[in-house]
């Protein structure tokens, strides 16, 4: 499994998407017309029409999500592409959305005039829904400000803006009160450029994230498969934890309720760093090192017989990096420890 995704298990939550709090309207017969923000059309792929596409107009800045769900995943197979108005392809999808369905977003439109989604196929035939989502009116989530919402029904998916507003990176933790059950729940974390940061349970009481200066996040609280959802309180407050910095150990440690604690520091392109991990009391854990949001780890080591462990690597781009600490093999579960990030260049 990769090391940053073991947040929490990811379910796939066959839904169908709401952006901010709109219900999704009946949707449009299918067709080749243009489509409006907040739309929902349906249409057939199939061996006559392998591709069906929509037209919509933009402006530079628009932040779009684009998703596309097959009524029966076992016959039909999605794929997704976006066009500008000349036809070049700037993203295209197969399997980025709910389930094995094909999703383009959190994506800023670069120009204004008319964009065409195409609607395809990976493979087999079917029915399809197309839903267009603006996140330019999402409510946006800040320190200390407390957001209601409510998933089930109508209203699958509610999206939020998240941006941090200090000039520093800010550690931040996230968290959602339920009204009933909390594993009835989902929360997911999306990067400017759609890319997923994380996916996590409320009941773990939280999640902890790195938010870097001018760079605006999405937050979407979904509900899960098999829960009903309902009503909710969603909260961004400090973080406890400190970023790591050159040279100075932070100490760490798990138990029963933390089995696997997360550590962020800032890097930039080309920094060589080594990142140590010395264990105490015969605890001997394992460690990962990341991109926040990055699908490939950058080191991984399962620990072994080593009561101390260091990697050395080169940075491959600027921003927020994690270190995931988690038990190592043949070792206790419980067990405290230090972790130190040293620069060797800048």
């Amino acid at each position: 499994m990769n090391g940053l995704g073991r947040v929490g298990g990811l379910v796939w939550v066959l839904i169908w998407l709401v952006s901010g709090a709109q219900v999704w309207a009946f949707p449009a017969a299918q067709s080749g017309q243009r489509l409006a923000y907040g739309q929902t059309v349906e249409g057939f792929i199939g061996d006559e029409q392998e591709e069906q596409r929509w037209v919509f107009s933009g402006v530079a800045g628009d932040v779009v999500l684009i998703d596309m769900l097959a009524m029966d995943m076992m016959q039909l197979d999605t794929l997704l592409t976006l066009l500008d108005g000349d036809g070049n392809t700037l993203v295209t999808d197969d399997d980025g959305g709910l389930g094995l369905n094909s999703r383009i977003g959190p994506y800023t439109l670069p120009a204004d005039g008319d964009y065409v989604i195409v609607a395809g196929r990976y493979s087999g035939s079917g029915d399809y829904r197309l839903r267009l989502s603006s996140l330019n009116t999402a409510p946006t989530l800040r320190l200390g400000k407390i957001l209601r919402g409510a998933v089930g029904g109508d209203t699958a998916v509610e999206y939020y803006r998240l941006q941090a507003e200090a000039d520093e990176p800010q550690l931040v933790r996230l968290a959602l009160s339920p009204q009933a059950d909390p594993l009835g729940y989902q929360i997911m974390v999306y990067g400017p450029d759609g890319q997923r940061l994380m996916v996590a349970d409320p009941s773990e009481g939280g999640v902890t994230l790195l938010l870097m200066p001018e760079i605006r996040d999405t937050v979407a609280v979904a509900q899960s498969e098999d829960g009903e959802g309902g009503a909710y309180t969603l909260t961004l407050t400090p973080s406890d934890e400190e970023l790591l910095r050159d040279d100075v150990p932070q100490r760490g440690g798990l138990d029963a309720l933390t089995t696997e604690q997360r550590h962020y520091f800032v890097g930039q392109r080309d920094d060589v760093v080594r990142v140590t991990l010395e264990a105490e009391d015969g605890f001997l854990p394992a460690f990962y090192i990341g991109q926040q949001g990055g699908e490939d780890l950058l080191f991984s080591a399962d620990g072994g017989a080593m009561k101390r462990i260091s990697a050395t690597l080169t940075l491959p781009a600027d921003g927020a990096y994690v270190v995931g600490v988690y038990p190592g093999q043949f070792t206790p579960m419980e067990g405290d420890y230090t972790l130190t990030v040293s620069w060797q260049s800048r």
